[in-house]
């Protein structure tokens, strides 16, 4: 528990003494019930489409990650499950540091970074939802609300306003994010490691979204799409353990959440 209370998953509400899961903790660890809850965030739903060496249109998509039933539709499995799927559109050169061969590059680095953004500057109070996206040719990250800062500023780095501070410092803790700027240098780093042009950021209204899209490949590629898969993708798994012992699905028993506190997020400050 004293673990929860650091990640800020769980706290005290200094005014009454009521002790409770925040509703970040719910939306990162909690089991979609509980998520969907009143009290929590009956809208929710977080939304992975893949689209793959496919010609025909009516597939609309050949893999989907969503809310099915089939397993506890939280962030934290959300990022997990879809990181597994992203990488594998990576190539993963042979590399050794320290004698040690290096199962991550760069540009695995920018995925995660882009994935943890999409996540913690999702607007909760906007129209719409997480929704990831695979192609041959791009990955596409949309969350919906507007920049908090300027693109100029966006690419610059260095200024970091976060929109769900709570569940940054949960991937933070977890050691899945930085603190400092959005992680978007990493982003641009990894893409140019590869010799891929720079991703792009644009804002889309009504409803409103933030779209970050990374292009697979060069300007003109002339690769064909991949009938199976290159690379069976390194499998980050899903390192629960250290929250002493096995994965956390918290169950609704919240004493306070963001409607209560006026929040979005249960953000405790």
């Amino acid at each position: 528990m004293d673990f929860l209370k650091k990640l800020g998953a769980y706290a005290t509400e200094y005014e009454t003494g009521k002790e409770g899961f925040t509703l970040a903790g719910i939306l990162m660890f909690g089991k979609y019930d509980s998520i969907t809850n009143n009290s929590g965030d009956p809208m929710y739903f977080v939304d992975y489409r893949e689209t793959l060496a496919t010609d025909n249109p009516d597939i609309r998509w050949t893999h989907r990650i969503y809310p099915d039933g089939l397993w506890e539709a939280n962030l934290y499995q959300f990022y997990i499950r879809v990181y597994n799927r992203l990488i594998q559109s990576l190539p993963r050169p042979f590399m050794m540091k320290d004698g040690i061969r290096q199962e991550e590059t760069p540009a695995h680095d920018a995925v995660r970074e882009a994935i943890i953004n999409c996540i913690i500057h999702n607007d909760v109070n906007a129209m719409g939802h997480i929704v990831v996206e695979r192609t041959d040719q791009h990955l596409i990250f949309r969350n919906p609300g507007m920049m908090l800062v300027s693109q100029q500023q966006y690419f610059e780095g260095g200024r970091s306003i976060c929109r769900n501070p709570i569940l940054q410092k949960m991937f933070m803790r977890l050691g899945r994010a930085e603190k400092a700027g959005s992680g978007v240098d990493k982003i641009v780093s990894g893409w140019q490691s590869l010799g891929w042009p720079v991703p792009t950021v644009t804002e889309e209204t009504r409803p409103d979204y933030v779209v970050l899209t990374m292009q697979l490949g060069q300007e003109n590629p002339t690769r064909k799409p991949d009938k199976k898969t290159r690379q069976a993708g390194f499998e980050e798994r899903a390192n629960l353990e250290i929250l002493h012992g096995s994965q956390i699905l918290i169950g609704y028993s919240a004493t306070f959440g963001a409607k209560e506190q006026g929040e979005p997020y249960g953000c405790l400050y």
